[in-house]
């Protein structure tokens, strides 16, 4: 908005202040009973012509109760209403475009259409106030109630990127002048995190770097994202061990991102896992991957849209909601202090869709060997093209009512063994980082939150300090606005050019990072599936499928 009608008096003279720039125009509402002198003249004159002297008047004309809108230059106005009785009066200025009148007499609606997360500021002007004739405002299912005891009335709501329907109602108005302000915003997930809660910790790309107070965001476009935690030290407890659900001495590594694709058409939104369960007592581990519909809020899968080594499952703690999960070996993997793995997700492109593949790797298994990269499965999402999957701060997954779902992250992170269980850690070592494939070469994501947001299981007493181009997972209180930089690339920001809100005059610096594609398979990749059939028994799958509900 760009200027804000301020003032009204209770005498003869009603006036407001407005401040009008380039391309814009002044609404005034009023109601009265008899006819109202409405001029408009430059705010420095207001003096003057309450003095009675002979100033340049840019409107003047009787009308009667209505909305009016009066077309000026750029610059700072007073509005003013002469009137014989007391009247309700206000006014306000716009950008033409986004002023819109509607009748309440007829079914109108507005459509708000928006390309990235926005706060939207809504002014309504009325003739009527909204005391005595209240109008309920609904933005595609959210209802908001407006009643004061003026005809100028503001609301600011933060939308997601989507398609909006904006409805009025009310039981008297004719007509409302609504004025919709779309401000560019970035998903900042410092301005929703709990600090008083336990979160998953480790390293997570957001597309955000804060430098000098300031967010710099930019986005990445991947094929095929790796996350690598060289552990020295482990040990944690689980305090969810009572339920039966977990180890009491259970603890994960978890590499997550969201996954966007074209499935017939449509747009759609998946989240991926690929998981490290460890037994901290035992020093054993196991392999686990999930995938969720993150397209709309408690979207749900079938078997019918994903078919892989696993298969579709209920969650018991997120409103029933289905999702793909499986476990693998049959029998837990041994490890030795120091432990270094490797997670890996890849997506390729097959002529039934897209094929999204989990894989480990031991880099270091105490004295041991590397070990290979063991992609233990690989999830068919069929009928789904353009896919990749996407770090940015320009939106996030679809929310109820518009607000914020899940932020398009991509993280590496200690939490709960599963369930959305917390592990609080008493011993901790781990230098640790994630990285994407940009056509063939591995680059490391450039910054770096220390906290997750997408997975229910959480941490307790670990905290993450820079270390060596990467970062150190240590015991400790974490930090929650402690952030890591390995690329200058995010402080050397190019202007960015695409106005991703309507009506938006503010555009965002990012970095460009170009879309990186996926590694080709290894020669022996299509035959793991017969490997893991040999290996796993059904009735270890479908014991893991019941004892397993990851948030």
């Amino acid at each position: 908005m760009i200027g804000i009608a301020s003032a009204q008096q209770a005498t003869q003279i009603y006036y407001s202040n407005v401040t009008v720039g380039y391309g814009g125009s002044i609404a005034a509402g009023l109601n009265t009973t008899s006819g109202v002198d409405l001029v408009v003249i430059r705010s420095q004159s207001l003096g003057r012509f309450e003095n009675g002297v002979q100033v340049t008047q840019f409107y003047n004309s009787t009308v009667h109760s209505g909305v009016y809108l009066i077309g000026v230059p750029g610059g700072n106005y007073a509005v003013i209403f002469e009137s014989d009785t007391r009247i309700t009066a206000e006014a306000v200025a716009y950008r033409i475009g986004d002023g819109h009148l509607m009748n309440l007499n007829t079914s109108g609606a507005l459509n708000i259409h928006l390309l990235n997360y926005s706060f939207e500021n809504i002014t309504l002007l009325s003739a009527q106030n909204f005391e005595d004739d209240p109008v309920a405002l609904n933005i595609s299912g959210s209802t908001f109630n407006i009643k004061s005891d003026s005809n100028l009335e503001f609301l600011n709501v933060s939308l997601n990127r989507g398609s909006y329907l904006l409805g009025l109602k009310s039981g008297s108005q004719q007509e409302v002048f609504v004025i919709l302000d779309s401000q560019n915003a970035l998903v900042d997930p410092l301005k929703t995190i709990n600090t008083n809660a336990s979160h998953p910790i480790g390293i997570a790309s957001y597309g955000l770097y804060k430098n000098a107070g300031r967010l710099l965001p930019y986005q990445i476009s991947a094929g095929e994202v790796i996350g690598t935690a060289n552990i020295s030290e482990i040990e944690a407890t689980d305090y969810n061990y009572s339920t039966g659900i977990v180890s009491d001495h259970g603890a994960s590594l978890q590499l997550n991102i969201e996954l966007n694709a074209d499935v017939y058409g449509a747009s759609r939104v998946f989240w991926l896992q690929d998981v490290a369960d460890f037994n901290t007592l035992n020093k054993t581990f196991y392999m686990v991957d999930n995938i969720w519909n993150n397209t709309v809020p408690y979207g749900t899968l079938s078997n019918s849209t994903l078919s892989g080594m696993g298969g579709v499952i209920s969650c018991r703690s997120c409103k029933k909601k289905y999702f793909y999960a499986y476990s693998y070996p049959n029998r837990a993997i041994r490890y030795s202090l120091p432990v270094n793995i490797k997670l890996v997700i890849m997506d390729n492109q097959t002529t039934a869709g897209t094929a999204v593949s989990f894989g480990y790797q031991l880099l270091g298994n105490g004295n041991a060997a590397e070990g290979p990269l063991v992609f233990y499965d690989k999830v068919l999402v069929s009928g789904a093209v353009n896919s990749h999957m996407l770090v940015t701060p320009y939106y996030s997954t679809p929310g109820e009512g518009g607000a914020i779902g899940s932020y398009y992250d991509a993280e590496l992170v200690f939490g709960g063994e599963d369930n959305g269980s917390v592990s609080n850690f008493s011993k901790m070592n781990a230098v640790m980082w994630i990285y994407y494939m940009d056509n063939g070469t591995l680059k490391p994501f450039p910054s770096a939150y220390i906290f997750g947001s997408s997975t229910a299981e959480s941490a307790q007493d670990i905290n993450i300090v820079p270390h060596a181009g990467g970062a150190l997972a240590e015991l400790g209180a974490p930090d929650l606005e402690e952030q890591i930089l390995v690329s200058n690339s995010v402080v050397k920001v190019s202007k960015y050019l695409q106005n991703t809100s309507q009506n938006v005059s503010e555009a965002y610096n990012y970095t460009t990072i170009p879309y990186g594609n996926a590694s080709r398979m290894p020669p022996d990749y299509e035959n793991y599936a017969l490997y893991a059939l040999v290996a796993v028994a059904a009735a270890a799958v479908l014991y893991e499928f019941l004892r397993l509900f990851r948030g």
